[in-house]
């Protein structure tokens, strides 16, 4: 079993915040998803100044017509921990023949521990983005076929993918690596700059950007209007943590 990122890579990285601040990526040209896949928790459509910059010359090396679509950026702590309890969950009931261990290495491959103080959790730096390529007539562009959304197998970047999706990649890679954000390697949707992921993927000697403390409401009102909260469009295989989990943490 291959993991990708632990904390143990991570902790010894150190993070020299560079202060620069939270934005609206919808303000500045980009595009927010309206759903997220499976989750419907509150997303904000935020993200730090440097790693907008670098989305926005990426966007615009991408093939006529072409767009991505940011499901997710900036994430709070405290959604965080909500998308950490429910994937512990899903994988309890996908591998339940794992051991203890194997299955939590399984789960820090697809989200990240919430409260390790070392190593904050790329999204919560507002470093991290999830994201989806659009054409121009608003379908889908294929990074996964012969896979479905739904199939872990897809995730990792070097999945075997058909030649069509292969190609799709890597015209996301090169217009992405062009301003220096990178791929997560255990999944194709997730890419960052100036976390420690970044960091440890390009020798660099800190990462430049903290985790930020942030409540929903607080980001509620950088972005001037109410989180997304829409449902998600596919259902999540085992119950979900409800958003009472976020009571007494300032919403």
């Amino acid at each position: 079993m291959i993991s990708y990122e632990t904390t143990q890579d991570l902790k010894d990285i150190p993070i020299r915040d560079n202060g620069e601040p939270l934005v609206d990526f919808v303000k500045a040209g980009l595009t927010f998803a309206p759903r997220h896949p499976v989750f419907p928790f509150p997303r904000v459509h935020l993200a730090r100044q440097g790693l907008v910059d670098r989305l926005l010359e990426a966007q615009r090396r991408l093939p006529d017509g072409w767009k991505m679509v940011i499901v997710e950026a900036f994430r709070t702590i405290q959604v965080q921990r909500m998308q950490h309890v429910a994937n512990q969950a899903r994988f309890a009931m996908l591998f339940p023949y794992l051991s203890p261990e194997e299955r939590q290495a399984l789960i820090e491959d697809f989200s990240a521990p919430p409260d390790v103080a070392e190593v904050p959790p790329p999204h919560s730096t507002g470093g991290a983005v999830d994201i989806h390529l659009e054409d121009a007539f608003g379908h889908e562009i294929d990074i996964i076929s012969p896979f479905s959304p739904e199939q872990v197998e897809a995730a990792a970047w070097d999945a075997p993918v058909s030649d069509a999706a292969r190609r799709n990649r890597e015209m996301l890679r090169a217009a992405m690596e062009t301003g220096g954000v990178t791929n997560y390697p255990g999944e194709y949707w997730h890419w960052s700059y100036g976390d420690q992921g970044w960091a440890h993927r390009g020798g660099h000697p800190h990462a430049l950007y903290n985790r930020l403390e942030h409540t929903v409401r607080e980001a509620e009102a950088l972005q001037g209007e109410p989180a997304n909260r829409e449902p998600p469009l596919r259902a999540w295989p085992v119950e979900l943590p409800e958003e009472e989990l976020l009571e007494g943490a300032g919403i």
